[in-house]
């Protein structure tokens, strides 16, 4: 298995935020996540984001970037988002979390790809994936690596990711699809599901 469905969003929650991220202009975001060969077709707001220490140069690759476990807010981004954060806090409530990790909206561009991979190292045995999806369709589907085993994360659902294992997602649809992703640590750890 590789999605678990949780709970559908309140409306009341899920219509605010929506608002807020119809207005994002996709066009103008240039962020170094559509430059990784993995995730070559996509584009994120990151609105927290891992936290370097003053001082701190980025790291040079992908896996690197997995030893870093505390995050932080993204100041030039947070603060456009109010209603999404509160989305964010509604799924830590839920879920029970013990420490908020990275936050990210999603766009996979249409026939777009995310390789298989498995999320690795420190920060993904800390925090738990969760998505919830705000622009999908049935042609957007996760899968394990061999194309042969699909699911579907419906819109407007609280779903976690089996990130510990081989899993990539596809976009067959015409449209773009717009995720909000939030990193979550819960007791116990991010374990296999």
């Amino acid at each position: 298995m590789l999605v678990k469905k949780l709970c559908e969003v309140p409306d009341s929650i899920f219509d605010l935020a929506q608002y807020e991220l119809q207005a994002i202009d996709w066009n103008s975001i240039d962020d170094n996540r559509s430059k990784l060969k993995v995730f070559y077709t996509s584009k994120a707001v990151h609105l927290r984001t891992y936290n370097l220490q003053k001082g701190q140069l980025p790291p040079e690759n992908a896996i690197d970037w997995a030893y870093i476990v505390d995050t932080v807010e993204n100041m030039n981004e947070t603060p456009k988002y109010p209603n999404v954060m509160n989305l964010v806090n509604w799924v830590y409530d839920t879920v029970k979390g013990i420490r908020l990790g990275r936050v990210l909206i999603a766009n996979v561009e249409p026939y777009g790809e995310i390789k298989a991979h498995i999320d690795p190292f420190d920060y993904f045995a800390i925090h738990s994936r969760f998505h919830i999806p705000f622009k999908t369709s049935l042609d957007v589907l996760f899968h394990d690596g061999s194309k042969s085993n699909f699911e579907h994360m419906p819109y407007k659902t609280l779903c976690q990711l089996n990130n510990r294992i081989m899993h990539g997602m596809i976009n067959y649809g015409s449209n773009n699809r717009i995720h909000l992703i939030i990193d979550i640590a819960l007791p116990g750890g991010n374990k296999v599901f």
